[in-house]
């Protein structure tokens, strides 16, 4: 199944790159299909981990240490409140995702959407502040 989803999102970016006027599309489609990959194994993982025993199992663990570089950061304890987060953070992403995906395709319709034009005039700076707030927030 990974080498299906990995094959669509590939050849979504190949014809991207091969017809520069569709890839506004090509990319909606691309992100809306990555976003739909998600919320799915979010919820495998979640129905995986509403065993009882499962979650028992991963609540008497010692917390899980951070990699350099980001070991400063304190280890998280794997508990029902971190599943809780988890499952928000996925949830935000898969449904802000789409909309801003969604609304940089309205604009680049309209005329508004320069991508990678940071100037102020266009949408292109919105939408970047939006991920970023995205992506602070997960």
């Amino acid at each position: 199944m990974r080498n299906v989803i990995t094959f669509i999102s590939l050849l979504l970016q190949w014809f991207a790159l091969r017809f520069p006027h569709a890839a506004i599309y090509l990319d909606t489609i691309r992100e809306c299909y990555e976003a739909y990959v998600i919320y799915n194994f979010m919820a495998y993982l979640l129905q995986y981990l509403n065993n009882q025993h499962q979650l028992q199992h991963f609540e008497q663990k010692d917390p899980v240490t951070h990699i350099c570089p980001l070991c400063c950061i304190r280890p998280w304890r794997i508990n029902r409140n971190f599943i809780q987060r988890c499952k928000h953070g996925a949830l935000q992403y898969t449904i802000v995702r789409p909309l801003t995906t969604v609304v940089a395709l309205a604009c680049e319709m309209g005329g508004k959407y320069h991508e990678g034009d940071f100037d102020f005039k266009c949408f292109f700076v919105e939408l970047v502040r939006w991920e970023v707030n995205i992506t602070r927030r997960l």
